[in-house]
């Protein structure tokens, strides 16, 4: 009997349709359309893969790169794109390298290596604190980052591209580094995302992130932290605004790997018309990471009768005196709340929009703390706004 676990002719299909054909970083693209037929993708039968089927990734059109609203804070200084990844003039203390592994762990990997665009690996030098940017326009690329001992980085993310999008970021954090990554997904409706974000914490480190959804598409975003060395720090927010046929799937794996660590998570989504999101949040505490201080909290909004939200948050520990949670809210908007807005005067659509503002507004606190962060708060407020306007036009008339 076939294996039903996974599927390969219509990821070889799509490789052979598009991998790019210039000579560029020819050895990944082969080793990948080779463990591609090997492994396969995953289909809905693998218990992390049961709310997102892959197949429809890989039917995603190819149309016109939107514009990022993070333009406005900081330029681009590296672009991600169909045609490579191009190196601008980077802050100071920031080194590259134009060449990066396209690791090949599983047939997700495999399919994102066999249409390898380019790649780079950034090098932050302690005392380098400068923000820098990096614009995904699409294609196939890895990008590897190390935080040298008690640098400091903050890093805006902005993803804008058509068609599918395969993106594989590694992020490794040295003895006291701090970084603070903010993400921001804003890409057309018919496109396709699959971005894999690998996290390892040192000693005393830390690690922030902030991420906004406006437009998902199709998107899945992988994440694995490993919190790796004693005193280190790692929170993570997101906001997802999904509509229409968006389907935004985060699936989260936080490693409590020695003792003295904690982390902070904190998801939320609002969906409406046919839309569909996912989280899959895990913590795992291991035996010895005693003095562990976890917790996940996801909660969402549903304001159409058709939208759809699964959550799924776990915890397992193996270790003895740790403070740890995990959680999941969903519900509509608050009846009575939007009676006394309605009561005040406010007109109901106005009114909604307010109501998923609030809902949604503390994913962004962390922002005040970081250099700079109001004016990041306020302009990711600003593009927030935008899409409760577009929203609430049409959920729950």
């Amino acid at each position: 009997m076939a294996d039903q676990t996974k599927f390969v002719d219509e990821g070889i299909a799509w490789l052979a349709a598009n991998a790019p054909q210039d000579a560029g970083i020819a050895d990944a693209r082969v080793a990948g359309a080779k463990a591609l037929a090997e492994l396969g993708l995953p289909s809905k039968r693998v218990e992390a893969w049961k709310y997102t089927d892959l197949r429809r990734f890989l039917g995603a059109s190819n149309s016109n790169a939107k514009a990022s609203c993070l333009t406005d804070a900081v330029s681009p200084q590296i672009t991600l794109s169909k045609g490579g990844a191009m190196v601008g003039a980077l802050p100071s203390g920031v080194a590259h390298a134009d060449r990066t592994d396209f690791a090949i762990t599983d047939g997700l990997s495999a399919l994102r290596s066999g249409a390898a665009t380019g790649s780079v690996a950034l090098t932050i030098e302690e005392g380098a604190a400068e923000p820098l940017h990096i614009l995904n326009e699409g294609g196939a690329n890895a990008v590897a980052i190390t935080v040298k001992k008690f640098a400091t980085l903050t890093l805006m993310e902005s993803s804008v591209a058509d068609g599918l999008s395969q993106t594989l970021l590694s992020i490794t954090l040295e003895d006291g580094a701090k970084l603070r990554h903010v993400r921001l997904k804003d890409s057309p409706a018919d496109s396709a995302d699959l971005t894999e974000l690998s996290v390892t914490v040192g000693r005393d480190a830390t690690y922030e992130q902030v991420s906004v959804i406006l437009n998902a598409g199709q998107t899945r975003v992988t994440v694995d932290a490993n919190l790796s060395a004693p005193g280190c720090h790692m929170r993570m927010n997101a906001a997802a605004l999904l509509d229409g046929q968006d389907h935004f799937d985060l699936s989260a794996r936080t490693n409590h790997a020695i003792a003295h660590c904690d982390s902070h998570q904190l998801y939320k989504m609002v969906a409406a018309d046919k839309a569909h999101g996912v989280m899959q949040g895990l913590i795992n505490v291991a035996e010895g990471a005693d003095d562990t201080d976890a917790h996940l909290l996801s909660k969402s909004l549903l304001l159409d009768a058709t939208a759809t939200i699964h959550q799924k948050p776990e915890l397992t520990i193996f270790a003895d005196e740790v403070v740890c949670s995990h959680g999941a809210t969903c519900g509509a908007l608050d009846a009575d709340a939007l009676f006394y807005l309605r009561s005040r005067g406010i007109p109901e659509r106005q009114a909604r929009a307010l109501l998923i503002a609030a809902f949604l507004d503390d994913v962004l606190l962390p922002l005040a703390d970081w250099p700079d962060g109001e004016r990041l708060a306020a302009i990711l407020r600003e593009a927030l706004q935008a899409r409760f306007d577009a929203i609430v036009k049409g959920a729950g008339a």
